[in-house]
């Protein structure tokens, strides 16, 4: 058997996958197989980015450093990484010309590993804020309440920094809300984060009603795991099925497109319910631990940090953050905060339920800050 490196006209030959004839006569079948050296480092690639931990520049350093290589011997380029992450290609199916078949060649990794580092983008996507040449650690979670544009900061001759409306600066809206001094929003998310805050009796209730709703949680999960694994297994025979009609001139292309994209929304839909009753065997006790530990006498933690800490706390803990006429309007948690404190705010509810979204209309007049309910 002699190895020859080939272009395949399904897009040629990829990082971690070799194609060899199984003789050397020209004309004989190729087959593609795992490199030895570059497929364990291309399966690492995956799991590395699928933990959520690495961005994508960090990741091409890394690999770039653990040996990473392409067809020619040399270091994969970023674009070329971020290609290699989203080719299903990796997990057995070949994409030509709009219509997915299934690939005689071996799956790298598994397709649950694959949709996980496809989450991971589209987290990066949602969150990413852009660089500028005036960062600023509350850029990404201000909104405008008035049209919903994300707020932006400049620098004014170099002294006045501001937060301002993107509808209002692009004319995308009609919005009028004027510029807001950066001091004012930063002392506005303080005092947020003082609303934030835990007593002990809350702290107690909390553990218990978590306690509670995991032991209900579990009696049901089992089952609707088994359900859901028999949806996905029938979508994907359903898939094949599909292919060999297409192959055998029993059915159209045209046809074949669009059946194809009701089954892969089947599976999507079968693997997301999978998946979310996996999360559920998250060690719950522990981040609501977590969570606490942050909340208690949070506003002085969060003002005494570094900027690119508060940063961090801001990522970790707001989602979005809506401004008007100088105040907080309303404001969105990300996960456990929003189940936690939508919990305890209302004292009713489920901890592994609806997050929650706070607003001052649930509020007396003598104060207007959201999240003293």
């Amino acid at each position: 058997m002699s190895i020859r490196r080939l272009r395949s006209p399904l897009g040629g030959v990829r990082a971690g996958q070799v194609t060899i004839r199984v003789n050397t006569d020209r004309k004989a079948e190729a087959i593609v197989v795992v490199d030895r050296e570059q497929g364990p480092l291309a399966v690492q690639a995956f799991e590395l980015f699928a933990t959520g931990e690495q961005t994508l520049n960090s990741l091409h350093m890394e690999m770039t450093t653990r040996g990473l290589r392409n067809k020619c011997g040399r270091p994969l380029s970023r674009s070329k990484l971020a290609e290699m992450l989203h080719n299903k290609f990796y997990i057995g199916i070949l994409v030509h010309d709009g219509v997915e078949y299934p690939g005689a060649h071996e799956a790298l990794i598994s397709r649950q590993l694959f949709d996980r580092v496809q989450q991971v983008f589209a987290v990066h996507h949602r969150g990413r804020a852009r660089l500028t040449r005036h960062p600023h650690f509350l850029r990404g979670i201000l909104f405008c309440s008035s049209c919903g544009s994300q707020l932006s900061s400049l620098v004014a001759k170099q002294r006045y920094g501001y937060f301002y409306c993107l509808g209002r600066f692009t004319r995308r809206t009609n919005c009028k809300e004027p510029y807001l001094p950066i001091e004012q929003a930063e002392r506005l998310v303080e005092e947020l984060y003082e609303q934030l805050g835990t007593t002990p009796s809350v702290e107690r209730a909390l553990r218990l009603a978590l306690k509670a709703e995991l032991a209900e949680e579990l009696s049901s999960r089992t089952e609707n795991m088994k359900l859901a694994r028999r949806r996905l297994a029938r979508a994907e025979h359903e898939r094949d099925k599909l292919v060999q009609a297409y192959l055998a001139d029993a059915l159209a292309l045209p046809v074949l497109k669009r059946e194809q994209q009701r089954v892969a929304t089947e599976i999507a839909l079968a693997q997301a319910e999978m998946q979310r009753m996996e999360e559920n065997d998250t060690p719950h006790e522990e981040l609501l631990e977590f969570a606490l530990s942050l909340a208690r006498d949070a506003r002085t933690s969060y003002a005494a940090a570094e900027p690119h800490l508060k940063a961090l706390w801001n990522q970790a803990i707001l989602d979005r953050v809506e401004l008007a006429r100088g105040d907080v309007m309303s404001y969105r948690l990300r996960p456990p905060f929003d189940l936690i404190f939508a919990w305890a705010g209302s004292n009713k509810g489920c901890l592994v339920g609806r997050p929650g979204h706070f607003s001052n209309s649930v509020l007396g007049p003598a104060d207007r800050r959201p999240g003293r309910v």
